[in-house]
């Protein structure tokens, strides 16, 4: 009886792996309340007895919450995409799962960032920034490379925009020094659109450094 439970569990986590992968193709509001229900559902088996799989779909609901956030109830989706992430975290850790704590903290950075635009836009890019950099710890460049380059040029935002707010040279340094490792794996020939959009980016950090460095000089008028 607890086998097919589990199997049923594990059906009803696939399923809202299925809608959630649907949702980056049509109906997205609509999918991920699907996918948001199916990975409740396999919770309800999938419960802390069972660590792995509990995670698993611990993340998955995460990320269906972060996608809801996009459209929908920008406020507590992100919050609830945090305690989810959260709630993997407690299995996911860096000695036990390195990989998945890795993915984890990567999408958790992200719905902190996401947090940030509408509460607590300073604290919640510092507890980005801290999410990035954990996850940063089992990607490096040379083994996980495209992974990689996602986390630095979410780093790069993440500096970018909290160089709005405070130590503007400082972030804004460590926003360039995060885009410019990015482009190193997002190369041109490999990746147009996204050397593109990170290349807009870098150049929007460079000019606001500019500014800095040399404010403009008041017009005198002879």
């Amino acid at each position: 009886m607890e086998k097919h439970s589990l199997d049923y569990a594990t059906t009803q986590n696939n399923l809202g792996s299925a809608y959630l992968s649907l949702s980056d193709l049509r109906d997205k509001m609509e999918n991920l309340v699907k996918a948001i229900r199916a990975f409740k559902d396999a919770l309800k088996i999938r419960t802390e007895k069972y660590p792995i799989y509990y995670a698993e779909s611990q993340h998955n609901l995460g990320s269906a919450y972060a996608g809801l956030s996009e459209v929908q109830d920008k406020h507590e989706n992100p919050n609830r995409a945090i305690r989810a992430y959260k709630e993997a975290l407690k299995i996911r850790t860096i000695e036990d799962f390195p990989i998945d704590y890795s993915s984890t903290q990567n999408n958790l950075g992200n719905a902190y960032a996401r947090l940030s635009e509408i509460q607590d836009k300073e604290g919640n890019l510092n507890r980005a920034i801290i999410a990035y950099e954990e996850a940063l710890k089992i990607r490096p460049r040379e083994k996980y490379t495209i992974y990689y380059a996602t986390t630095q040029n979410n780093l790069g935002n993440a500096y970018l925009y909290l160089s709005e707010v405070r130590d503007k040279e400082e972030n804004l340094t460590r926003a360039i020094r995060a885009y410019e490792e990015a482009l190193k794996i997002y190369t041109y020939d490999k990746f147009p659109l996204k050397n593109e959009k990170i290349k807009l980016n870098l150049k929007l950090a460079k000019q606001t450094m500019g500014k800095v460095a040399f404010p403009s000089l008041p017009v005198v008028i002879v």
